[in-house]
Order: structure tokens, then sequence, then C-alpha cells
């Protein structure tokens, strides 16, 4: 494998690595998001 490459490898490959920690960041977000809606639900509820 030449240099060139084997640089456009790890190039391809952290940008895979980045797009799948964005992917996680957002499911993440959601998840807070609808945990929290559901706690503010249910403290309304509560009052």
């Amino acid at each position: 494998m030449s240099e060139e490459s084997a640089r456009l490898q790890r190039k391809s490959t952290s940008l895979a690595h980045l797009q799948i920690d964005w992917f996680y960041c957002l499911i993440f977000e959601y998840e807070i998001e609808s945990t929290l809606k559901r706690k503010t639900t249910f403290a309304k509820i509560a009052m």
C-alpha cells in the first residue's frame, strides 16, 4: 500500500468515527430531552 492510499484510508476511518459520534450525540440529546419532558409532565400532574 502506498503512502497516499494509507493516508486516505486513515482519513476516511476518522470521518466514519466522527459521523458515528455525531449520531450518538443526536440520540443522546433526544433521550435527555424526552426524559426531561416526561419529568416536567409528571411534575405538572403531581401539582
